[in-house]
């Protein structure tokens, strides 16, 4: 498969959207639920990280897919899709 500087490029800003996504969620709802659940608020704002850094991923893979979509069928590994 070949690679460049784009695809490095490309994959660092998306998982920096995700962890950014993940720790901005975090941080809010540990902020909301210091009151309403004082002995779980750790736990509780770590599990909705999680599930944002989750679906953060998951829209970027439906984008992803959106532009660039990869037909189905048996490629062999000189083919145009993998040395794009």
């Amino acid at each position: 498969m070949k690679t460049d500087w784009r695809d490095y490029l490309y994959s660092s800003i998306t998982l920096s959207l995700a962890t950014l996504a993940c720790l901005a969620t975090g941080y809010t709802a540990d902020m909301l639920l210091q009151n309403a659940l004082p002995s779980f608020h750790a736990l509780a704002s770590a599990l909705i990280a999680l599930l944002s850094f989750g679906l953060s991923c998951a829209v970027q893979a439906r984008i992803l897919l959106k532009m660039h979509r990869l037909t189905p069928g048996t490629y062999s590994m000189s083919e145009q899709v993998f040395t794009v």
